[in-house]
C-alpha cells in the first residue's frame, strides 16, 4: 500500500478518534454549563454546581466500564476483519462480525446488569452517601446507555476494518451532535438538583442508542450480518430480570454489595443459558476476550 494509501485511511479513523473521546465527554461538558446557570438561577455560588458534576462524573465511571472491557474485542476483531477483506471473502466477513458483535453484546449486558441492577449501592459504597442520592438514579439508565454505546465502539472498528473509515467518522460525528442537542433541549433551563443529572443521562442514552442503531444498519448493509435479532431480545430480557432483581437486594455495606454483585452475574449467566442464548462455545470466546495474550 502506498504512502498516500496509508494517510487516506488513517486520517479518517484519528479523526474518528477524535470524535468517540468527545462523545464521551460531550455530557458532563454541557451538564458543567448548565449546573452553573442552575445554580445562579437560585441565587448560589456557581462553584455549587461541582457537587452536581462531581455526582455525574461518579456514575460515568461505572457507566464506561462495558466500553473499556470491550476494547478487548476490537483488538480481536479488527485484524480478522482486514485480512477478510484483503482476501475478498464476504462469508468470513459476516462470520466475524456476526460472531464478534454477540460476543460483545454478551458482554456489554454483563456489566449493564451489575452496574444498572447495583446503582446506588455502588456509588454509595466507592463515593459516599452523597454521591449515591444524586447519582443513584441517573446510574440505571446511563449504565444502559453506556453500555449501548460500547457497542458502538464496536462496531465503528467493524467500519473501519471494511474500510469504511469515513463512513464510521461521520456517523460518529452524528452522534457528539445527537447528544449534544438532546442535552441542550432536556438539561438547559432545569431546576438545580438530582433532575438535572437524570435528565442528561436521559439525553446521553437516547443519543448514543440512536447512533448505534444506525451504526448497526450500516453495518449490517456493508457486511451482511452484525447480530440476531433474537440474540438481542434474550440478552435485554436477562439484563431486565437482572436488573429488576438487583434493585430488590438489601444494602448492607462492602460486603453485601460485593456478593451481590457476584449473584447478579451469576443471574445473568444462568439465564442465559435457560434462554439458550450461552453455551460452551460462548464461553471459550468470552475467555479469549477477557485474557487475549493468554488466548494468543
Amino acid at each position: 500500500m502506498r504512502l498516500a494509501d496509508h494517510v487516506t485511511f488513517l486520517v479518517p479513523v484519528l479523526f474518528g478518534q477524535l470524535l468517540l473521546n468527545l462523545l464521551l465527554q460531550a455530557d458532563i461538558i454541557l451538564l458543567r454549563r448548565f449546573a452553573a446557570d442552575a445554580a445562579a438561577s437560585r441565587g448560589l455560588a456557581v462553584t455549587a454546581a461541582d457537587t452536581l458534576v462531581g455526582a455525574y462524573r461518579a456514575t460515568q465511571l461505572f457507566s464506561f466500564l462495558p466500553y473499556q472491557l470491550l476494547i478487548s474485542v476490537n483488538f480481536i476483531l479488527f485484524p480478522m476483519l482486514a485480512s477478510a477483506v484483503r482476501d475478498g471473502d464476504r462469508q468470513a466477513i459476516a462470520r466475524y462480525v456476526a460472531t464478534g458483535v454477540r460476543v460483545a453484546l454478551l458482554i456489554a449486558g454483563l456489566m449493564v446488569s451489575v452496574t444498572a441492577g447495583l446503582s446506588d449501592k455502588l456509588l454509595r459504597v466507592v463515593f459516599g452517601e452523597q454521591v449515591a442520592a444524586l447519582g443513584g438514579h441517573s446510574l440505571e439508565l446511563l449504565a444502559l446507555g453506556f453500555g449501548v454505546f460500547a457497542l458502538f465502539g464496536v462496531l465503528t472498528t467493524v467500519l473501519n476494518s471494511l474500510r469504511r473509515e469515513r463512513a464510521s467518522a461521520g456517523i460518529t460525528a452524528v452522534a457528539v451532535l445527537a447528544v449534544a442537542a438532546l442535552c441542550v433541549v432536556r438539561v438547559r433551563g432545569a431546576a438545580f438538583g438530582e433532575e438535572l443529572l437524570f435528565r442528561t443521562a436521559t439525553a446521553t442514552s437516547v443519543g448514543l442508542f440512536i447512533a448505534t442503531l444506525s451504526a448497526g444498519l450500516l453495518v449490517r448493509r456493508t457486511a451482511g450480518a452484525v447480530v440476531a435479532p433474537l440474540s438481542v431480545l434474550r440478552v435485554v430480557a436477562a439484563v431486565a430480570l437482572v436488573v429488576t432483581a438487583g434493585q430488590l437486594l438489601p444494602d448492607r455495606g462492602t460486603v453485601v454489595t460485593v456478593a451481590s454483585a457476584a449473584l447478579l452475574a451469576l443471574g445473568y449467566a444462568v439465564l442465559l443459558i435457560a434462554f439458550r442464548e450461552l453455551g460452551r462455545q460462548d464461553l471459550t470466546l468470552l475467555l479469549r476476550v477477557i485474557k487475549p495474550r493468554r488466548a494468543a
